[in-house]
């Protein structure tokens, strides 16, 4: 479960992703074939993203419309564990 919770009784100001707060959001998912389908995904609807790889890991980033940074991360580990 992913909740977000939006105030009702705003400041007015707009979100900044540079301000101290919230930072990005990450999610993991299944496995690497998991990922690679979420790429062709945003592919298909034209959303830039990009692609990290650490070795044991990889995730994609992408920023939402009010650029808040989402990733969506897959192991090698749970790949390698089906």
């Amino acid at each position: 479960m992913l909740a977000i919770h939006e105030p009702l009784h705003r400041s007015g100001d707009l979100f900044d992703p540079d301000r101290t707060g919230l930072d990005h959001i990450a999610l993991s998912v299944d496995d690497l074939d998991e990922l690679q389908r979420w790429r062709a995904r945003l592919d298909r609807l034209g959303v830039p993203y990009r692609v990290h790889d650490h070795g044991d890991s990889r995730f994609i980033a992408l920023p939402d419309p009010d650029g808040i940074a989402w990733e969506l991360w897959a192991t090698r580990e749970a790949q390698d564990q089906r």
